[in-house]
């Protein structure tokens, strides 16, 4: 089994991966306790587990040493995240035409 994080061959029962120590188990989101592998339920703390989400995948992704280029320090960094996107009625047409600060401070009172 190739670890999702550092991309490290393991033996296919292990539990962690042997370079990074990531965790190949599934936990449940309520109290962190490790889940069986067709559990509905966590054994630790009862929580429903029926929106629980699919364990990592294994993906290999390359060494942070690898991302950098000569025209940045900075490194690249591959991260899940989820967003939220909301549409205000006529907001471009009327942002466009005003200062940044003036849209910022007409959203923020909108919050």
């Amino acid at each position: 089994m190739q670890c999702s994080r550092c991309a490290a061959e393991n033996d296919a029962a292990a539990s962690v991966c042997v370079s990074c120590g990531l965790s190949f188990s599934l936990r449940c989101p309520g109290c962190g306790g490790e889940l069986p592998a067709a559990a509905r339920f966590c054994p630790a703390c009862g929580r429903p587990l029926t929106a629980l989400p699919a364990p990592p995948a294994a993906v290999v992704t390359p060494p942070a040493e690898a991302a950098r280029t000569p025209e940045t320090t900075s490194l690249a960094e591959r991260r899940q995240v989820t967003v939220l996107f909301s549409d205000v009625v006529n907001f471009t047409m009327q942002s466009d035409k005003q200062d940044a600060e003036d849209v910022r401070d007409r959203m923020d009172a909108l919050w």
